[in-house]
């Protein structure tokens, strides 16, 4: 069974319900428990799923409502488009703080590091680094996507 025929079956199982515990979504569904418990995981962060409180210490989960619905994955994977570039643009400033690639290590078999260092110089087609690298805005609109990501 595919992912998404697993997502189909879950959604199936809460609608309609006010809430569902963990351990009877699972029998229900025929899921594996590692396996739903990371689609249940996605499913939230995706904002079609949401846990709503515990019943004798287990989790609750509903259906969010459809206009809760933070992240489509065209959203997070696909191309990147004027809107987001216009935002990126704005939130890169010289003086903010981004995590960075730096592939030169100390040593000859070092193959390098994630460092922190500041934005130096915005231009019109790239970003340069207080670390004297620099980057695309493509780039930079990535590690906007993924906070907890760096740039290389």
């Amino acid at each position: 069974m595919k992912d998404e025929e697993k997502r189909e079956r879950i959604c199936r199982e809460l609608s309609g319900k006010e809430s569902l515990e963990f351990g009877k979504l699972q029998e229900r569904t025929g899921i594996p428990d590692y396996t739903l418990r990371y689609l249940l995981g996605e499913m939230t962060r995706e904002g079609r799923v949401e846990r709503c409180g515990y019943q004798s210490g287990k989790k609750l989960y509903r259906l969010a409502k459809p206009e809760n619905h933070r992240v489509c994955e065209t959203e997070r994977t696909g191309g990147i488009g004027p809107k987001e570039l216009e935002k990126v643009k704005r939130w890169a400033k010289p003086g903010q703080t981004v995590r960075i690639w730096n592939p030169s290590g100390t040593l000859d078999d070092e193959t390098g590091k994630i460092e922190k260092t500041k934005i130096k110089a915005v231009y019109p087609h790239l970003v340069v680094f207080e670390n004297g690298q620099s980057a695309t805005w493509a780039q930079i609109a990535m590690y906007c996507r993924n906070k907890r990501g760096f740039i290389s």
